[in-house]
């Protein structure tokens, strides 16, 4: 961040505000007791994948360093470490080091599709596993339970197949979309593969398989913050939309056209939606992939390892074309339909790379240590070229990164996190503020709505908080303001330099910056 005399500016994409009021949840914790919602005081902590926060939340418990800086300097970075090891050890266990090495550079240097100068940032790797950073845990995670899936499948030892279960199901604690969408394909690959089964097991278990997943679909029906998964064409429509809106403008003549043709013909997107989505998303690699799994169908690679490619794509197209966007009131349209690609790319990319490293490992001209070293040197070099503006330079970035608040409103959220007591309460006058506040502060709010709810349908009991508030800012005397919010269990009221009401004259804050007030509401404190 930078900040200066009147404004403090945050660079990083804004859902680091949201990551950082988690990790500062589970770092100030004394118990389940105390987990509450950030943004509605005294509501239980809602279901969400809070995994990926542990590891970031001890660290901040442990060395005092707050959760803002913790989240970009340490949550986010380790993210991307842990799929570049996923990487080597799914890669160098089927494909030998070099192979390791070819899947590590696949999604760690190799530019995504989003570097093609088209501007298509809805399809990048790289910013969704920089932003969603729960996905690049879990994906790191299931890459760890495939590895041990085909160490089963090799030796047939049960211990790996357990191992492997538990990993995929230990995914689900760090990005539960990516468990929904991808980790049944796990159970489903081993039934096809497993030597020890005959023909007409393989068909009864499959069978068996495919029940059980019915009836979790069924039974996620009735966990309210669960996605939705309905079988439809219009996720494709969805996702084929999104990704015209997301190209840059120096092919806005051929975005026309398609939207031209599909608009005088939707049936053409039965065929437009498929061949954009997979271009976009795995652009070079998947013609590459294409080209290996030729290749290999001569060689002696083992079956499951050359088909494996083959299954996460069905499975990817399932997802991205066959199923309806969420409608559940946690996450947008696009939560399993699209943000959940990072696993489908990951493995097709690590899938290419490490088969033609292991290819290319014959050849040991090419793969002495001068070209190495040298291919290693430019490959760096383009990555951190690229890497520098994966979050700002996408055509949707306007406004998302490079957020800037009043110096005032970080000045009293640093007071907060010094000065205020675990169980505070802390109310803005605006209720629509993002969660910069939060973050800086980690004062839980009376009410709050977050950026990812401003569109969404407020229940009766956030509008009555929301009510309440209103209700309170427009008292005549300042004494009822105070038993008004104690009441209410507020402590801490923050006010613009617009707020005009006349009790504001009855009393002094507490504190103030840049015209922002901090006033102290909550007399057993006074």
């Amino acid at each position: 961040m930078s900040i200066d005399e009147h404004i403090v500016t945050f660079h990083p994409w804004y859902d680091l505000y949201f990551h950082a009021s988690k990790i500062d949840i589970f770092a100030n914790s004394t118990g389940m007791n105390d987990l509450s919602d950030q943004f509605h005081s005294g509501r239980p902590l809602p279901l969400y994948h809070y995994g990926s926060y542990m590891a970031s939340a001890l660290i901040s418990n442990l060395s005092g360093v707050t959760a803002y800086p913790i989240a970009a300097g340490w949550y986010a970075p380790v993210g991307f470490i842990l799929t570049g090891l996923a990487a080597w050890t799914l890669g160098s266990s089927t494909m030998g080091s070099y192979g390791g090495l070819g899947a590590v550079f696949a999604v760690t240097l190799l530019p995504d599709p989003s570097f093609y100068k088209l501007g298509n940032g809805w399809t990048s790797y790289y910013f969704f596993q920089t932003v969603g950073i729960g996905g690049a845990y879990a994906t790191a995670i299931l890459a760890l339970a495939w590895a041990f899936l085909f160490r089963f499948l090799e030796s047939s030892k049960i211990r790996y197949i357990v191992v492997a279960f538990i990993f995929a199901g230990f995914s689900a604690l760090f990005k539960s979309t990516i468990f929904v969408a991808y980790s049944f394909l796990l159970p489903l690959f081993a039934i096809v593969f497993f030597k020890g089964f005959s023909k007409h097991q393989k068909l009864l278990y499959l069978f068996c398989a495919l029940a059980i997943l019915a009836v979790a679909v069924e039974v996620l029906e009735y966990v309210p913050t669960a996605p939705t998964l309905t079988l439809s064409t219009s996720g494709a429509e969805a996702n084929f939309n999104q990704i015209i809106r997301s190209f840059g403008q120096n092919i806005t003549s051929l975005h026309a056209a398609i939207k031209d043709i599909v608009t005088l013909s939707p049936s053409v997107l039965v065929m437009f939606a498929p061949l954009l989505i997979t271009s976009a998303t795995y652009g070079l690699v998947l013609p590459l992939a294409a080209f290996v799994f030729i290749i290999s169908l001569r060689g002696n690679v083992a079956k499951p390892w050359l088909y494996f490619p083959i299954f996460i794509l069905l499975n990817h197209a399932i997802v991205s074309l066959l199923l309806a966007p969420n409608i559940s009131p946690r996450g947008d349209l696009f939560e399993i339909i699209h943000k959940t690609f990072v696993w489908p790319y990951f493995a097709i990319s690590i899938w290419a790379f490490a088969n033609v490293a292991n290819i290319l490992s014959e050849f040991r001209t090419l793969t002495n240590k001068l070209t190495t070293s040298a291919f290693i040197l430019v490959s760096s070099i383009t990555a951190l070229y690229c890497g520098k503006n994966v979050q700002s330079n996408m055509s949707f970035s306007k406004g998302n990164v490079n957020r800037t608040i009043s110096r005032g409103l970080y000045d009293i959220g640093v007071y907060l996190r010094e000065r205020s007591n675990k169980n505070d309460v802390l109310q803005n006058e605006n209720n629509y503020y993002d969660m910069e506040l939060t973050a800086i502060s980690g004062v839980d709010s009376y009410i709050l709505t977050p950026y990812y709810r401003v569109s969404q349908k407020r229940s009766e009991e956030e509008n009555e908080r929301i009510n309440d508030v209103e209700k309170l800012l427009k008292l005549d005397k300042s004494t009822d303001v105070i038993a008004g919010a104690t009441v209410l269990g507020i402590d801490w009221l923050i006010l613009s330099p617009s707020f005009k009401f006349g009790w504001k004259s009855e009393m002094s804050p507490v504190y103030s910056s840049n015209g922002y007030e901090l006033y102290l509401l909550n007399d057993s404190q006074q």
